[in-house]
């Protein structure tokens, strides 16, 4: 184990949570730790050379920024910033005009050419897949299509060659929710409830993480404990422990938290940052700010009286209101989308924005999962007025010659007869 570890903004790219990062040998501040791994050949020669040296700490950018936008000191809350930025990613390159400016300022990757932006996606999956042998971390993409639509090839040729996405027709919510269940261990099931007649495609990101801790906690040592909520509220939970009398932990402390650091595995590339704010009031708000201001966190070898709830979470959200309120409102306006480098002469729109999380953390280890699915619809036609019968409405069947009323009523619930 390493005396010091400097885990940096770029190292969070594949977060499934904001605590699990990816913090090894790639890290620009490796050459400050004692121990680093040496780096291995990656397959097919991809390197960190491989990718823009923005677009990982862009994405941890973005992910920290939707994470505050979204957060409410009452609620747990679960994102994967990884798999919400190659989901969009890969919808925005699809888009143009103002609707593509839009999405790379909130994706923080404004300012670099597409070609850095695809070829920097294709290089970090492979690069985050080639964990070792003590870590499972699996990344999939697919696009599933209606097939009488026409987008575009060569649009249809990036996502399959850049995003090595998995291409099939869209039909009904079976097969894709089946595909989703697969590539996430069965965490994440049934996520898409139904395909709407005018969803044209869907855009689908998965990520499956499983990891042993690189020194387990001892089962036998786990303890009832008391867990205070942010209402002051108490509720019971399961403390674990190591089992050592004077365990050694890597950690930090500033004037708004303090840190501990659990490596995964024998290579210690991954590791779960459990990150404890102060108990001052604006503690939490402080804390994430820090790391929206990509301050990094220095570890270095401690004894300590660390104690960590087991537990369990699993989130469903839906992230329209949020991109457009950070500020992509383009791309979800029927009128307004521009997603013409996806379908020639555009006319379609994000409909929907949904991001599924699992995790699990015990004393051997994490297990995590995590879905992001974009929807995309046909516009509607320049229509004068909208007018859908969705809720309790009257009606009358009259003769227009002689002015007749006969019959009159009124709607609250239709029955089929």
């Amino acid at each position: 184990m390493s005396h010091l570890k400097t885990t940096a903004a770029w190292s969070g790219f594949l977060s499934a949570t904001l605590l699990l990062t990816a913090c090894g040998e790639n890290s620009p501040d490796a050459e400050n730790t004692a121990d680093a791994v040496p780096a291995e050949e990656e397959p097919d020669d991809v390197s960190m050379e491989d990718v823009n040296e923005d677009v990982p700490g862009s994405t941890q950018t973005f992910g920290w920024n939707l994470f505050d936008h979204l957060l409410q000191e009452e609620e747990n809350q679960l994102l994967s910033p990884a798999s919400i930025s190659t989901a969009l990613a890969m919808t925005m390159a699809g888009a143009d005009g103002e609707t593509k400016q839009e999405m790379t300022e909130v994706l923080s990757l404004h300012g670099l050419e597409d070609e850095e932006i695809d070829a920097s996606f294709q290089a970090l999956i492979t690069l985050l897949e080639d964990t070792g042998s003590d870590v499972e971390l699996a990344i999939a993409n697919s696009i599933w299509k209606r097939e009488d639509y026409g987008f575009d090839d060569t649009f249809i040729e990036k996502m399959e060659e850049e995003y090595q996405a998995q291409v099939e027709p869209l039909t009904d919510e079976e097969p894709i929710n089946d595909w989703i269940s697969g590539q996430t261990n069965g965490l994440i099931e049934d996520m898409i409830s139904e395909v709407r007649p005018q969803t044209v495609m869907y855009l689908i990101n998965a990520v499956y993480f499983q990891g042993d801790w690189a020194e387990p906690f001892e089962e036998s040592l786990t303890t009832e404990g008391t867990f205070t909520t942010s209402t002051g509220k108490e509720v019971d939970a399961m403390m674990m422990r190591r089992a050592e009398k004077e365990p050694v932990f890597l950690h930090s402390e500033n004037d708004a938290f303090q840190a501990v650091s659990l490596p995964y595995g024998e290579e210690e590339r991954w590791s779960m940052n459990v990150i404890l704010p102060h108990e001052e009031e604006g503690s939490l708000q402080k804390t994430v700010d820090a790391f929206r201001n990509e301050d990094p966190l220095t570890f270095s070898e401690k004894v300590g009286n660390f104690r960590l709830p087991r537990f369990q979470m699993e989130e469903e959200t839906t992230l329209n209101e949020p991109l457009i309120e950070l500020g992509m409102p383009k791309a979800f306006n029927s009128a307004e989308a521009d997603f013409s480098r996806m379908v020639e002469g555009g006319g379609i729109f994000i409909s929907e924005v949904l991001h599924n999380t699992f995790i699990d953390v015990d004393e051997t280890g994490t297990e995590a999962a995590a879905a992001t699915s974009v929807a995309m619809e046909e516009s509607a036609p320049g229509y004068d007025f909208d007018m859908i019968v969705d809720r309790p409405f009257l009606f009358t069947v009259q003769d227009e010659e002689t002015g007749v009323l006969l019959f009159a009523g009124y709607v609250n619930k239709p029955e089929e007869g």
